[in-house]
């Protein structure tokens, strides 16, 4: 799977502001603003996690910081219950 991101905001997230647990992600002209992990990847089930940088994307807490990729060991959420 993919996800293709632009010009988005993710702000106060409790875990990652964007994670990819096996999934491609391209993200573009986005802000993310001090989530606790501003990008997170993880590979799941033999599937590895890529991220491009399309350009223009910010990361921050106060200060401006460097975008990377960290990979902290995150479990992906439990799908919803109906």
């Amino acid at each position: 799977s993919s996800l293709e991101l632009e010009r988005a905001s993710v702000s106060n997230s409790n875990r990652a502001g964007i994670a990819s647990f096996g999934a491609d992600i391209f993200v573009g002209s986005s802000l993310l603003d001090c989530n606790t992990i501003q990008l997170d990847g993880e590979s799941i089930e033999g599937a590895t996690y890529s991220f491009e940088d399309r350009g223009g994307n910010v990361c921050r807490c106060g200060e401006v910081e460097v975008c990377k990729v960290l990979s902290s060991g995150l479990e992906p959420p439990l799908p919803p219950i109906f």
